[in-house]
């Protein structure tokens, strides 16, 4: 696979496990957390927040995970 389609991988990748963290949270807060509260934020707008960065965290280590398997197929 070409470094260019890669990079667009894992960028895209870093989107969707962002987007899916933020859009859980979100709903998990909007509907069962109304009082939880983070980073000065309250309810749905916390949980999200934390959505989305648990998403980055786990896109990155699974992004990570990919490229170090590869390299030892090589």
């Amino acid at each position: 696979m070409s470094k260019a389609l890669s990079i667009i991988g894992s960028i895209l990748l870093l989107f969707l496990g962002w987007f899916g963290g933020w859009a859980l949270g979100a709903n998990y807060g909007g509907n069962y957390a109304v009082d939880f509260e983070a980073f000065g934020l309250r309810g749905y707008e916390a949980t999200a927040a934390i959505g989305a960065h648990a998403g980055l965290i786990i896109a990155a280590l699974v992004i990570f995970h990919y490229f170090t398997k590869r390299d030892k197929k090589d």
